[in-house]
């Protein structure tokens, strides 16, 4: 089941669950990102708090599974550059995050919070979509595709733990735009 939790209130109940499990996906390869609890947190609210926002979990026999995350570009300035410039910024929505605990992928849940967020995209008057992600992502070759287009490329100065030591490292990120 597919809940949506586009308020700080929503949210609250499933909060920990939550975070636990964005700690755990992203501390994986490509990521291998190291969080602190609070840092997710507060990323959440803020995500949660921009109007128009698209926050969605996947319940399972009352888990959450798995998570997705969305807001108006404009709110993102590190894409919004990205944005070409005779495109109405107000109609295009950053999917920011997704994520789905590894006991649980292929199984088809990503693939329904992301239809899902594209049905609320439409029925909230958006227009395109943009997404950065790490060009060793996962995701990346769904993203391509799902029809994307790249419209940009940075390389991101990010720490990773790698062989248990925590270091940076450049992180080749991919912009993609589509309309919706």
């Amino acid at each position: 089941m597919i809940k949506r939790i586009n308020t700080l209130k929503k949210l609250e109940k499933y909060k920990d669950e939550l975070i636990n499990l964005y700690i755990k996906c992203f501390a994986e390869y490509p990521w291998n990102e190291n969080h602190r609890y609070e840092e997710v947190e507060q990323w959440f609210k803020k995500m949660i708090e921009y109007k128009k926002n698209i926050s969605l979990i996947f319940i399972k026999n009352n888990l959450v599974l798995g998570a997705t995350f969305c807001f108006p570009v404009k709110f993102h300035n590190e894409t919004k550059k990205y944005v070409p410039v005779k495109i109405e910024i107000e109609k295009v929505l950053y999917l920011a995050e997704t994520f789905v605990n590894p006991n649980f992928r292929r199984q088809g849940i990503s693939t329904q919070l992301y239809n899902m967020k594209l049905k609320i995209a439409k029925q909230d008057d958006f227009k395109y979509l943009i997404e950065r992600t790490s060009f060793n992502s996962k995701m990346f070759p769904l993203i391509k595709k799902s029809g994307f287009k790249t419209i940009g490329e940075e390389n991101i100065a990010v720490e990773r733990i790698i062989d248990g030591k925590l270091i940076k490292v450049l992180d080749r990120r991919i912009i993609s735009f589509k309309k919706l």
